[in-house]
């Protein structure tokens, strides 16, 4: 992978459940940055409830 298709997480507000068609799904609310130096705001989903509740500042995800 190239380094440059990375955003960093800079801060961790919540972690929501939600219910679709019998599935739950895991968000977490972030504040990122990407290889622009551009500060957003998402939510990244995880199936994994352990993922959701464990991700910290500074990890580094594909956008």
């Amino acid at each position: 992978m190239n380094p440059d298709q990375y955003c960093t997480v800079l801060n961790v507000f919540n972690v929501i459940s939600t219910n679709i068609l019998g599935f739950t799904f895991w968000g977490t609310s972030i504040e990122f940055i990407n290889k622009d130096d551009c500060k957003t705001a998402g939510i990244i989903y995880f199936i994994n409830k352990d993922e959701a509740l464990n991700l910290q500042t500074g990890y580094r995800f594909i956008m």
